[in-house]
């Protein structure tokens, strides 16, 4: 997708030029798939050395799918929730420790009395 989406901001910030053709740096099939799909506009035509595509735009359709390639991925709901709670987790583990280890060195000092 790292092709489709520097031919989709190529196009988006006009720096990709008037055509794009075979020997463009950009991937002439990463362009038709875009163009097949509705993602870009283009007018087709044939050089002499292969296929080139005249005059290419974004379409608004190319600039929402853009818009998702660009966006941060969202985060699991496990991931959010462990971001939240994890302090918690801890305290609470810290706090039964503790308790455990009082009560443990309680019964060693209530052993030594008997």
């Amino acid at each position: 997708m790292e092709k489709h989406k520097a031919i989709l901001q190529a196009l988006a910030n006009s720096s990709l030029g008037d055509f794009i053709n075979e020997s463009s740096d950009m991937d002439i099939n990463i362009f038709e798939e875009l163009y097949s799909s509705g993602m870009v506009t283009a007018i087709a035509s044939r050089a002499d050395d292969g296929k080139e595509y005249l005059d290419p735009k974004i379409t608004l359709r190319g600039r929402e799918f853009l818009t998702q390639l660009l966006a941060k991925p969202k985060e699991s709901a496990w991931k959010v929730w462990f971001k939240t709670w994890w302090k918690a987790i801890v305290a609470v583990t810290v706090v039964l420790a503790s308790i455990t280890a009082f009560l443990a060195s309680i019964a060693t000092i209530a052993a030594y009395f008997k």
